[in-house]
């Protein structure tokens, strides 16, 4: 190879590396810019945390002359560099992210025991002893009487102290234990030297009482403690009862009940506190039942019917009002009008039922009315499924707590009307008008996507089915024979209506293939009830006949029974009503051999064995020319058609 040739080579190798060269400057370009962008994040991301190390940079730099600014330049990239490399090991592949917070220690055995239980246990062991000890001094006449309250006031005011030293430092646990027992003291106290010793005058002694309530309930609210505020709840209803000569005016008293009741529920309601909210509620009645068994009379049932109307007036505009309540308060509104359902029943339902019809009528339109103005409310656009609350498409669903009022408040307004035409229609009647009122019931809380409603009317209708079925007719014409064909219509009444009100909502076949087999329940169950109830029927009108003709009628209508299930499932191509049809057949000719045939003559045996064979060979004829119309294979059998 000659010299130019070798010149030639060295000038396309320079210009290939030239052309590299640049290449690899454009490719640079990018990576250059996503790394300033890196660092402008993290120099954000860095910002806070070394405010306080530039503010003392520039402090001591302030002094120095310009010459050290580049130092200052490269020291601030460098601990920019460090912090990024420093998170880039411990942040998991993501620069500039900090560590992530320590995880929260689970609460062990000796915190459970040493803050929570110990306190608890052992302020009562102080308290036993302090009693203990009271008595002793008492009974060896070093103390009087008027030193033992002071000493118990004292006590009391110690221990209220240190309680509320002890919440200021969160030490909760030891402190409401110290709250809770100072009042309890204090309240003792005063028992004693008023009803005990008869230092305290009646006046005074209400005073005392109502001024440790009234610190009671703003120190609960104070260190919000539920506990505390239950406590101040059960003193509040026991004050009336601590007072000497109580009832000399028993209007004051209930009145006193009433208004304290009232202010303890809207606390409750305001705070959130369910289980103040139902021993604010609970306690009431149990303070108007012990006035009720001690000095009960006539004319006091219109003041304790009035107290309980009052306080459900009250917890009607709670619950109407509230948006800040839970379910479970929601909840708690049905076993208040259950309440006070009762109340009027017990008062009034052997002297003047009007009372009772009367609560019950404006109760349950007071629940519609209201159930119609939360169903009217605008909400979100999405829609819960009636049963499993899954999200579907379809109308407009309320809120979580308003859905849950509205649904609260239909079923209120049903047992209202169930209560009340179990009332005018007697016991007779009673088990039938439940079953009507619990199916409408259920239908009424499928079709308006009502989970509670449905749950109920269906308690409802199985209890009062079970107490129609346990009562069988014993006339033709009776009481029990309506609740009987009342009972058979409603049954196939929900077959075909449930399937038209809950599975349209449903999404996924997956979820109409489950609930199949509860409506092909409901058809079993149609079948055994309508048998037992036809041969009821045929025992009571041939129970004048002879044993020997009962028998015989009794196989007739059984198989008139069975051919008509067979025909009923060709018509709806049914294939199990058929099978079902012709297994009773030979559970007919069962009968017929065995039970009615033993001692019959010759003929009436030939009689009934061409009957019973004529009919066999016609049902047999009638399914196979119904095979071949159909066609093979064609004959499907589902449960129900969606």
């Amino acid at each position: 190879m000659n010299e130019i040739d070798w010149k030639r080579r060295v000038e396309q190798l320079e210009q290939r590396v030239s052309t590299l060269e640049q290449e690899l400057s454009v490719l640079k370009k990018p990576l250059q810019k996503e790394e300033n962008v890196l660092d402008q994040l993290n120099i954000q991301q860095t910002q806070d945390s070394l405010e306080v190390a530039e503010s003392s940079a520039t402090n001591k730099w302030s002094s120095q002359p310009d010459a050290n600014e580049s130092e200052r330049s490269d020291g601030t990239a460098r601990d920019h560099r460090e912090y990024r490399e420093s998170n880039a090991q411990k942040g998991k592949g993501k620069v500039g992210v900090p560590s992530s917070a320590p995880n929260k220690q689970p609460r062990d055995l000796e915190h459970l025991l040493v803050r929570v239980w110990l306190p608890r246990v052992f302020i009562i062991v102080l308290l036993v002893g302090v009693l203990w000890g009271f008595l002793a001094a008492a009974s060896a006449g070093y103390i009087t009487e008027g030193v033992r309250c002071l000493l118990g006031a004292l006590v009391a005011g110690a221990m209220f102290v240190a309680g509320v030293r002890q919440m200021k430092q969160n030490r909760t646990g030891l402190g409401k234990v110290l709250l809770g027992g100072a009042h309890g003291i204090f309240v003792l106290s005063i028992s004693a030297a008023h009803l005990l010793y008869g230092l305290l005058s009646v006046e005074i002694a209400v005073l005392f009482y109502i001024a440790s309530m009234a610190l009671a309930i703003t120190t609960a609210f104070r260190w919000k403690s539920q506990t505390l505020v239950v406590l101040s709840v059960l003193s509040g209803y026991l004050l009336p009862f601590l007072v000497e000569n109580t009832y000399a005016n028993v209007w004051i008293v209930v009145g006193y009940q009433v208004a304290f009741s009232a202010l303890m529920l809207i606390l409750a309601s305001r705070y959130r506190y369910v289980v103040a909210y139902w021993f604010a509620f609970g306690m009431l009645h149990f303070a108007l039942l012990a006035t009720a068994f001690i000095f009960y009379s006539y004319e006091l049932s219109a003041l304790l019917l009035g107290s309980v109307i009052l306080q459900h007036i009250l917890l009607y505009i709670l619950f109407a009002k509230s948006d800040r309540g839970g379910t479970k308060q929601s909840a708690f509104q049905f076993t208040a009008f259950g309440v006070l359902a009762l109340w009027a029943y017990f008062l009034y339902e052997g002297t003047d039922s009007f009372v009772y019809w009367s609560i019950l009528i404006i109760g349950g339109l007071a629940y519609a009315f209201l159930a119609y103005l939360l169903r009217k409310k605008p909400t979100s656009t999405a829609q819960v499924d009636v049963l499993d609350g899954k999200l579907a498409n379809g109308k407009e669903l309320k809120q979580p707590l308003a859905r849950a009022r509205e649904a609260i408040s239909i079923v209120i307004a049903t047992m209202a009307l169930m209560l009340f035409t179990l009332n005018i229609v007697g016991a007779s009647y009673g088990a039938t008008i439940l079953f009507v009122q619990g199916l409408l019931a259920l239908l009424l809380g499928l079709r308006l996507r009502y989970q509670l409603q449905y749950v109920a009317g269906l308690i409802v209708t199985f209890l009062a089915g079970v107490a129609i079925v346990s009562n069988p007719p014993i006339a033709i014409i009776s009481e029990e024979t309506l609740g009987w064909i009342i009972l058979l219509i409603g049954i196939p009444v929900l077959y075909f209506y449930y399937p038209r009100l809950s599975y349209q909502k449903l999404n996924k076949a997956s979820d109409v293939s489950q609930r199949r087999p509860m409506l092909s329940g409901l058809l079993w169950i149609e079948a055994l009830l309508g048998l037992a109830f036809i041969s009821i029927l045929t025992n009571l009108f041939t129970e004048n006949v002879d044993q020997e003709m009962r028998h015989f009628i009794l196989s007739a209508v059984w198989l008139v029974y069975a051919i008509g299930a067979i025909v009923l499932g060709i018509i709806f191509k049914k294939a199990k009503a058929r099978i079902a049809g012709v297994l009773f057949l030979f559970v007919v000719l069962m009968k017929v051999i065995f039970v009615d045939m033993p001692d019959v003559s010759l003929g009436i045996r030939a009689l009934l064995f061409m009957i019973m064979g004529a009919v066999g060979i016609g049902i047999s004829r009638l399914l196979y020319t119904n095979k071949d119309q159909s066609g093979k294979g064609s004959d499907v059998d589902p449960d129900h058609k969606v």
